[in-house]
């Protein structure tokens, strides 16, 4: 049975995006956009994640943009990425939180982000193999160890508490 109704559609005090690539943002705000595919291949990747997609954090700003016509405050309520040796993440996270604080100064309505995740942990289609956390997880002693570059992101709350 499908569910449709109309006096519903705008009901909602936020929206909530999660960012991890450029694949995969289909709005549907009206008739009129219906099965609307945005392009966010307007820079290329210059390396991939251990989940084996594109690094390409300058894609949020299209999300962002695309998102902010449903004229609600944004939520970033996920945005991270799978590099269990770390030599990645210090950089993802700078280029994604430069887009976001960019976006802010433009006037974009953004009340928070949350990053995936602070510890390693089980993902639904990979189990505990691929490793978003900022804190790896040996799952055998439960140790908990800050990850390289995980650093940066302490930085950038320090400095805008």
């Amino acid at each position: 049975m499908k569910y449709n109704n109309p006096e519903i559609t705008h009901c909602y005090d936020f929206v909530g995006v999660n960012y991890y690539n450029r694949y995969g943002l289909h709005l549907n705000l009206s008739a009129k956009d219906r099965n609307k595919k945005v392009e966010m291949n307007r820079f290329p990747s210059d390396s991939t994640t251990d989940m084996d997609y594109g690094l390409y954090p300058e894609g949020l700003e299209v999300a962002i943009k695309e998102f902010a016509r449903l004229k609600k405050p944004i939520y970033i309520t996920e945005i991270g990425i799978a590099d269990d040796a770390g030599p990645k993440r210090a950089l993802h996270i700078l280029r994604s939180y430069y887009v976001i604080s960019h976006a802010i100064k433009e006037g974009y309505d953004i009340r928070g982000v949350y990053y995936w995740s602070l510890t390693d942990n089980f993902e639904w289609t990979f189990g505990f193999d691929k490793r978003f956390g900022l804190y790896h997880v040996d799952y055998k002693t439960q140790k908990r160890t800050l990850k390289p570059g995980a650093d940066e992101l302490m930085k950038i709350i320090r400095a805008n508490k």
